[in-house]
């Protein structure tokens, strides 16, 4: 983010500020950072964006549900595909009863054998707790869901269920999340998607004051074309479809990205391989697999790379390079340049367009390691350059060297999963 983390917020925008309070609430249980406190950076953007006429706390109950519950989930639900994947220090040292947590929800704990049996569990475990969750989340006090207070038994299954519009103000806040923190709309919610239509076509009135739709100007093309492809794609006539990938896959992307932190790719590797297993026809499972198996079986990783490219991934720049790795790791530079040479004529007019990300990187020893902070375009261009200049093919240098892109593409909000 480009905004001055230690001056006043209210010379942020509404992209930035709630995409500093939603980071704050992934982060809220992880060391400090350079950004600085989490809970402090939540309260004020919260602070802020109630002085400027939104409900805060709404956006955070209704809007942020996935981010208030995913780290605590996380744990229980991804330690059932991943035992010992140590996915609950974080919280342990910040005082978050996960114990009381899995005896509150009925969460079963202990090694499952097969993939079968794992989804069975899942299915049958998501199926008995979110609903309870949902009536916590949408009665507890913002600060015990912020901090993931352990709420006595009684008074957790004797919570009243949520108002009948509940479902109706998740959507909408989910969309102003969506909207204003995810630069692709293959990213988006499905509801996001629909409402996102329906507002721009005069089928329901907006919701929200005018500055949240003036936030950025959208296509409405393109926003039709992911809603008939999702509709086409995941219509399942069968009864006994797999559940929802969307909230179980956001979490273990983000426990991914912190194994990978750590050094544990295989353990990452483990997360999407079951993924990709249980919904083999989502993009990003494919692409998060292909990108923990980059260093370790880049030939591997290709397949799975390529075909998420077939499928659609965004972002396309992300993919691209993580293409061109597999081919340097696998000495196959020309290919790795072709690569590259083919996304330019495809969808060069993205270098404007530059979320950060976490990819890898090669350094001039030839070794490689995890940047956080990258930017995909940056990333892309400057292996082309590094490949050209180590072959010492001159005219493939001076043709990438201009491409590079220019100061003000570099600022950009968000992180995305390489």
């Amino acid at each position: 983010m480009c905004e001055d983390h230690t001056g006043p917020r209210e010379s942020w925008t509404l992209s930035s500020l709630v995409t500093d309070m939603r980071d704050a609430l992934r982060e809220r249980f992880e060391p400090v950072g350079e950004r600085g406190d989490p809970l402090k950076r939540f309260n004020a953007a919260s602070r802020e964006l109630t002085r400027r006429g939104l409900d805060a706390d709404s956006i955070v109950r209704y809007g942020m549900v996935v981010e208030v519950l995913g780290p605590m989930l996380t744990v229980l639900l991804i330690d059932l595909i991943l035992p010992d994947g140590n996915a609950d220090s974080g919280l342990r040292v910040s005082g978050v009863d996960l114990d009381g947590w899995r005896t509150l929800l009925g969460v079963p704990a202990g090694e499952l054998t097969s993939h079968s049996e794992i989804t069975s569990t899942l299915e049958k475990t998501t199926t008995s707790i979110f609903g309870p969750l949902l009536n916590w989340v949408g009665t507890a006090a913002i600060g015990a869901l912020v901090n993931l207070s352990l709420p006595d038994t009684k008074d957790f299954w004797k919570c009243p269920p949520p108002p009948r519009d509940f479902r109706v103000l998740a959507y909408q806040y989910r969309w102003l999340v969506e909207r204003v923190t995810e630069t692709y709309v293959k990213a988006w919610s499905t509801a996001s998607l629909i409402l996102e239509y329906r507002y721009r076509q005069n089928i329901e009135p907006m919701s929200f004051p005018a500055f949240v739709w003036e936030t950025r100007d959208l296509d409405l093309d393109e926003v039709s074309r992911e809603i008939a492809h999702r509709t086409s794609a995941e219509w399942n006539p069968s009864p006994n479809a797999p559940p929802n990938s969307e909230f179980l896959l956001q979490q273990m992307t983000t426990h991914a990205r912190s194994l990978l932190v750590a050094g544990q790719r295989a353990a990452a590797a483990a997360l999407f391989e079951f993924a990709a297993q249980q919904w083999p026809d989502d993009a990003s499972a494919q692409n998060n697999l292909g990108f923990c198996l980059v260093l370790d079986q880049p030939d591997r990783a290709l397949r799975h790379l390529g075909l998420a490219a077939r499928m659609g991934y965004e972002p396309m720049p992300i993919n691209a390079y993580n293409r061109m790795c597999c081919y340097v790791a696998l000495n196959q530079e020309r290919h790795a340049l072709e690569t590259a040479e083919e996304f330019w004529r495809q969808r060069g007019d993205l270098v404007q367009n530059q979320d950060r990300a976490i990819v890898w990187i090669l350094n001039e020893e030839g070794q490689w390691s995890l940047d956080r902070k990258a930017r995909p375009w940056s990333v892309l261009v400057g292996l082309a350059i590094s490949i050209a200049q180590r072959q010492g093919w001159q005219e493939e240098e001076d043709r990438w060297r201009p491409r590079l892109p220019p100061p003000a593409a570099e600022e950009a909000p968000g992180e995305e999963m390489a």
